[in-house]
């Protein structure tokens, strides 16, 4: 088959195998009072209530599919996804909100999210959904630190050319929610379904890991502002913040080993390897005899397409 006609289905096929909605299908299935997620099954008749909150690109197509999967056990949710991304739900409440410079949208979005979990109780069943974008739609700030401060660092950041990893380090330490934040708004059993978007699929890294442990530091995000020449000129809250963090004057994010981790589970139903295996499946559909060169390709893309 020539390439020009061979181009749009492989297309096509990558989109379908990375569709939010599909890989939430493959991963949770429920029968009768049996809800199984990745393997595991959990009665239904345990929890109280279930809920589900979240947010990302693929927040709202996610909490579409889990809620025709949970059907009349679900209490209802909050999610909160960019501009355009909307889908139709009847109990999980679909808020939009600015991606990748976070907006009053997202702070209001966060604070549902928030006030939604407060609400839990231990007997009840929270499903986050997370997938790429899920950072800057969720921003709630450290106490002293304003939307502004963190759209100003958000935003030199990303011109520096930082990768998103470093970027996250950074977010985490001026967030409530993220680096395993989320866990200390819910007393809740949480079940995390994690679409990734981070080459190396670090579950802390994607989203900035609300439910996941957080290996950094406030050293460390001090560190990546220096090393992109940003310290200097990072808002006053903000350096104040970090460096009360370096002094130990401020709360950590969740480490391994935190008594919250025991009572969350994060799955990975979805990464580039997906996707990469649909394309080169379709592409020996379609006659060629394709190579997988690599799942680990960052940086700049007007850098790395050299490698090719």
């Amino acid at each position: 088959m020539q390439a020009k006609k061979a181009l749009p289905l492989i297309v096509n096929s990558v989109l379908k195998a990375a569709d939010p909605y599909r890989l939430v299908r493959e991963a949770v299935s429920r029968r009768g009072s049996r809800l199984r997620i990745a393997g595991r099954v959990y009665p239904l008749d345990r929890y109280s209530d279930i809920w589900i909150v979240g947010a990302g690109k693929g927040a709202a197509r996610m909490a579409a599919a889990l809620e025709e999967i949970i059907g009349n056990r679900l209490s209802g949710g909050v999610v909160v996804t960019p501009y355009g991304y909307r889908e139709r739900t009847s109990k999980v409440t679909v808020l939009e909100a600015g991606h990748p410079v976070p907006d009053g949208a997202g702070i209001a979005g966060a604070k549902a999210v928030e006030n939604l979990l407060r609400r839990t109780e231990r007997s009840d069943l929270v499903l986050v959904v997370v997938s790429g974008g899920g950072s800057a739609l969720l921003p709630s700030p450290a106490p002293g630190i304003s939307l502004r401060d963190k759209r100003l660092v958000t935003e030199r950041l990303l011109r520096s050319g930082a990768p998103i990893g470093e970027i996250n380090v950074v977010r985490k330490h001026l967030s409530r929610i993220k680096g395993g934040g989320l866990l200390r708004l819910t007393p809740a059993n949480v079940i995390s379904l994690i679409l990734s978007d981070v080459v190396g699929d670090r579950l802390d890294a994607v989203a900035s890991g609300p439910t996941v442990a957080d290996p950094s530091s406030f050293s460390d995000a001090v560190a990546i502002l220096r090393r992109r020449r940003l310290w200097s000129n990072c808002p006053k809250g903000v350096r104040r913040h970090l460096r009360r963090g370096v002094r130990g004057a401020e709360s950590e994010t969740v480490k391994p080993g935190n008594v919250r981790l025991r009572r969350v589970r994060n799955v990975l139903i979805g990464s580039n390897r997906i996707v990469l295996s649909a394309a080169a499946r379709a592409a020996v559909l379609c006659g060629f005899d394709p190579v997988v060169l690599t799942e680990n390709l960052s940086g700049e893309a007007r850098d790395v397409a050299h490698v090719f």
